[in-house]
């Protein structure tokens, strides 16, 4: 009997946990993996394989990714790789603003239909391995700032930011790739230009050098063709004209689609690339589109499209357009010398390895950067016009046989003593040990020597009694690390030369020793007064430098201050 009332008090107990389970159902709890979520779609980017976009009023889009994004619904092309990651990251990343269970619907006496999401407008599935996902889309919220979703699966009713709309809602030719190649004009290595009938165009590329191999073998002009090619592999499409979806489209490129756009190989302007990825690519230019613009069979022959009339107008140029006419047919950077012959002087100019560049004639020093680079850009613009009987003998190479150019052709303001670097001495203050000041009124220098443990300089002679100037020395110490120049007045300067500009008898000649034993005494000499400072030299210098006013007025500061 016992046992027989135990039984009935144990079922009456189950009923009752059940009837508790079912009572809070009724009253809206939330289930679990409801609760939990957190975004439209848990995978990964680089997990996805497959895309599905259903629009209401348009055909499906179907996008795959083998290797690369491809859309193979309801047509096949190429897909813009962000436009599907933008969409991609917004499903998994979009925050869900509100929820509600299909409990707390029927609560409420409401029904997905109320939501827009029976029949939705925009839908989308996920695929990523085995694993799929649907996310529907329906109505806006009465304040517009979102949009309620539901995930196939999950019995509930989402709400997430309306402007998740802007990358989701994206018609079938908003995910095709407007641009024309992935790859820069960098990449390619030789191209083709057919331009109907017989016309036919080669070039190929040595590093920076490009050569026209047909018609005729010869250099080409590497800045016509770094236009084209810049201009070919930036542009973009406007607008897309096949496939387009349209039911009565050609599924493959016929003759007659061809023909009809003035793309057929006798009538368009047909480029090959040879890239160096080995994968060779191509595109034609047709017919005249809307104003401006001309039809394209791009994408390697799957579309055609219009493309801005001015890629056409560039491939279309007089052949005589892309030969190289420059007296000198070299980029800047395979000029390692530079020869200019005058009839009384000749300049020889060298590049080092790091790119700076020195002088070896008429006298060995350190060549001016800014100016040899100014000279070179010169140089390469030259044209056969520039040639001339007399003038500079000009090469840029040491195998090449000099052309002889115009002075003119250097520029009105060319000197050969601007291409010597302007830099006259550069002194490590802390290796100075002693600074000697004469003037040229004949009384005695004034010399300073540096006190190491006591770290002050101090004097060592003068004609006037005093103290050393301890900021006059670093004024001067700062001023010649380095000492640059103006400009350089003459290169070659022998000794009589120096009395022309009052370095015989300088007006200032300042001494620097240095600390080391073996070291050679460096002579600043300052001389006559110029239209833009001083002429200077540094003794057993090759050239007449002119130094500022302001960094003369700094040498001739008094070493000694009384």
């Amino acid at each position: 009997m016992s046992n027989r009332r135990a039984i009935v008090w144990l079922l009456l107990a189950v009923f009752a946990l059940v009837a508790i389970h079912v009572l809070l159902s009724l009253n809206g709890a939330t289930r679990p993996e409801v609760a939990a979520r957190t975004s439209l779609i848990d995978f990964p980017d680089e997990a996805v394989s497959m895309l599905v976009i259903k629009r209401t009023g348009s055909a499906d889009a179907v996008i795959t990714r083998a290797g690369s994004w491809r859309l193979i619904e309801p047509f096949a092309a190429s897909v813009d790789e962000q436009t599907v990651l933008r969409l991609l990251d917004t499903l998994a990343f979009a925050p869900i603003d509100d929820r509600l269970s299909d409990q707390e619907l029927l609560k409420l006496g409401r029904t997905r239909k109320d939501f827009g999401l029976v029949s939705p407008w925009l839908s989308v599935r996920v695929r990523a391995g085995e694993e799929e996902s649907g996310i529907a889309f329906g109505a806006l919220t009465p304040s517009a700032s979102g949009v309620y979703a539901s995930l196939e699966g999950v019995n509930a009713v989402f709400v997430v930011p309306s402007n998740v709309l802007e990358a989701v809602d994206v018609p079938v030719t908003g995910f095709r790739r407007r641009t024309l190649f992935t790859v820069g004009s960098e990449t390619v290595s030789s191209f083709d230009v057919k331009r109907g009938g017989n016309s036919f165009l080669r070039f190929r590329r040595d590093g920076d050098v490009w050569t026209m191999m047909q018609p005729v073998e010869s250099p080409a002009s590497a800045v016509r063709i770094r236009k084209l090619l810049d201009g070919v592999m930036s542009a973009e499409a406007a607008d897309f004209v096949w496939p387009v979806g349209a039911t009565n489209e050609v599924a493959s490129v016929s003759a007659a689609l061809l023909s009809g756009y003035g793309l057929d190989p006798e009538s368009a302007v047909t480029l090959t690339f040879k890239c160096t990825d080995g994968v060779d690519r191509r595109i034609s230019l047709g017919a005249e589109a809307d104003e401006g613009f001309v039809y394209a069979l791009v994408h390697n022959d799957t579309a055609i499209v219009t493309l801005d009339r001015a890629l056409k107008d560039e491939a279309t140029a007089e052949t005589s357009l892309f030969a190289d006419t420059r007296l000198f047919p070299y980029e800047a950077l395979q000029v390692a010398g530079i020869s200019l012959a005058y009839p009384d002087v000749t300049c020889l100019l060298a590049k080092e390895e790091d790119g700076s560049w020195r002088m070896d004639s008429p006298v060995s020093a350190p060549a001016s950067r800014t100016a040899v680079t100014a000279l070179l850009t010169r140089l390469l613009s030259l044209r056969s016009a520039d040639a001339a009987d007399r003038g500079v003998a000009v090469s840029l190479a040491a195998d090449a046989a000099p052309v002889t150019v115009s002075k003119d052709a250097l520029g009105e303001d060319f000197r050969i003593e601007s291409l010597r670097d302007t830099g006259m001495l550069i002194v490590d203050p802390l290796t100075v040990k002693r600074l000697t000041a004469t003037g040229a009124d004949g009384a005695k220098p004034t010399s300073v020597l540096y006190d190491g443990d006591r770290r002050l300089w101090n004097v060592e002679s003068s004609p006037v009694s005093g103290t050393a100037s301890q900021k006059a020395v670093e004024s001067i110490l700062s001023e010649i690390n380095p000492l640059s120049a103006v400009r350089v007045e003459k290169l070659k300067v022998s000794a009589d030369d120096l009395r022309d500009y009052g370095l015989e008898t300088p007006r200032l000649t300042l001494a620097v020793d240095l600390n080391r034993e073996d070291a050679v005494r460096r002579n600043i000499l300052i001389g006559d007064r110029t239209k833009d400072g001083y002429f200077a030299t540094i003794g057993a210098a090759d050239a007449v430098f002119v130094l500022p006013e302001r960094t003369v007025k700094i040498l001739s500061a008094p070493l000694v201050e009384e």
